[in-house]
């Protein structure tokens, strides 16, 4: 009884790993087919189903299964998408234009959004100080006072 079980689990994974070869081969394109010719893999897929199929998937099949054609569109980076740069482009000129209307230069405004996002930070905690002017350690006077 386990042995009939073992054999019909099998035959199902040959069967099934056949039809998955048989319809890969049939949806690729046959100018990206390697090896050889799409008719002579179908041919080798029909006559010898287990050979045939781990032959298609390491020597015959595409190596980019990306299908275009189909409407599925390639993934890339955002930093690659051209769209994407140019969605960032746009919002950075509206940004540095809804800054000149509030009456504030863009370099001002760049400046305090870089020292608020990193003032967090305990070396820029420590590091910065409330007069405009940088203290000298080596001063006898100390920081001087501009009232």
């Amino acid at each position: 009884m386990g042995r009939a079980i073992v054999l019909i689990g099998g035959a199902a994974l040959l069967v099934g790993f056949w039809i998955y070869s048989i319809l890969d081969l049939l949806n690729s394109d046959a100018s990206r087919i390697r090896a050889l010719p799409k008719t002579v893999w179908l041919v080798l897929l029909l006559l010898f189903p287990l050979l045939g199929g781990l032959l298609w998937f390491w020597l015959g099949r595409p190596r980019d299964q990306r299908r275009q054609a189909q409407g599925q569109q390639a993934q890339r980076a955002p930093d690659d998408d051209p769209e994407f740069l140019k969605f960032l482009e746009a919002k950075a000129r509206r940004q540095a234009q809804d800054r000149q209307k509030e009456g504030k230069p863009a370099d001002q405004a760049q400046q305090r959004d870089s020292s608020a996002s990193s003032a967090d930070s305990p070396q820029n905690r420590a590091d910065s100080t409330d007069s405009p002017e940088p203290t000298d350690p080596s001063d006898p006077a100390g920081p001087t006072d501009p009232q």
